[in-house]
């Protein structure tokens, strides 16, 4: 954990646009320098699954992006209650991110 704090330290951390849920607190964060923190401490710290897409669901989320190898979180996302109607986006690298928020602005047409 501190390698990785070391390394995120020089990273400028922006305002979010929307809030993100980190699975380490399960709640909305806005402030760029908790963000930075969370994302170091999520790494040793619980997975708080259940809890973080209650609070998803509560904000009235309508677009999921898994980003990263594999499906498993889109599988999860359908158990603890999303429907089958909600989008969700699986993306492997910043670029993929990119290419999905600048589709999802034009409409939801995107395919993944």
């Amino acid at each position: 954990k501190l390698a990785f704090e070391n390394w995120a330290e020089p990273i400028k951390f922006k305002k979010p646009e929307h809030p993100l849920v980190l699975n380490a607190t399960a709640m909305p964060e806005y402030h760029p320098i908790t963000i930075k923190h969370l994302v170091t401490w999520q790494l040793t710290s619980p997975v708080y699954w259940r809890e973080s897409m209650d609070t998803m669901r509560n904000f009235g989320i309508d677009t999921i992006l898994e980003i990263g190898p594999g499906r498993v979180l889109a599988g999860l996302v359908r158990v603890n209650g999303f429907p089958r109607s909600l989008p969700v986006y699986n993306v492997n690298d910043l670029r993929g991110v990119e290419r999905v928020v600048e589709e999802l602005k034009k409409g939801p047409t995107v395919q993944v």
